[in-house]
């Protein structure tokens, strides 16, 4: 897949006006504007790139994606449920590491975050996505076959990275109508505007 990216997804935000976005983060001091799609935001090594789709809003920020998985009493958390009482928001990466946090309801309901072939966060109940792609590799006999034989020893990390992986990209389809590395997903619809 080797897909690298670092989504902040808000639903239910019809009524929030983008502008309001980065005051709540706290970057509202941000210069420099530019209009990107949201495959170019994923590569911005610096500042947060913000947009909208529908009734979901978008935030793109490397910075932020790894404050709210790893850090579990994260200001940015804390304002974002409490400016999106009514939304789930999903925090979702891919590439350096793996991980995905899902809030609803005032709190944290799930948060994975794994690299290197290790779990560093691993709290709440697992998804329906999870359960799925780890159920798909345990029945791909030809990937476990490999897995086996190439890594021994790491023979259970490696089938939860791989899954991990693939969880992300199942719960994208929650939010982009279809999963982002397949046709017909709304992710390429989108323009953001990349504050740095």
């Amino acid at each position: 897949m080797s897909w690298k990216i670092y989504l902040i997804i808000i639903t239910n935000a019809a009524n929030t006006e983008l502008s309001e976005i980065p005051k709540l983060l706290g970057t509202q001091n941000l210069g420099h504007q530019k209009e990107l799609t949201m495959m170019e935001a994923q590569y911005m090594q610096q500042g947060v790139s913000i947009g909208k789709y529908e009734d979901k809003i978008f935030i793109v920020s490397q910075q932020f994606v790894f404050d709210l998985l790893e850090n579990e009493s994260s200001e940015i958390k804390k304002k974002l449920l409490q400016a999106f009482p009514d939304s789930e928001i999903a925090v979702l990466t891919t590439g350096f590491l793996n991980g995905f946090s899902i809030l609803k309801n005032q709190k944290v309901e799930r948060t994975w975050v794994g690299f290197d072939l290790r779990t560093t966060v691993d709290t709440g109940d697992k998804l329906a996505e999870e359960i799925e792609a780890y159920k798909e590799i345990s029945e791909d006999h030809e990937m476990m076959a490999e897995i086996k034989e190439d890594y021994p020893d790491d023979f259970e990390a490696v089938i939860t990275e791989n899954a991990s992986e693939g969880a992300v990209f199942k719960l994208t389809k929650r939010y982009f109508g279809q999963r982002i590395d397949e046709d017909g997903s709304d992710f390429d619809k989108i323009t953001m505007t990349h504050y740095e």
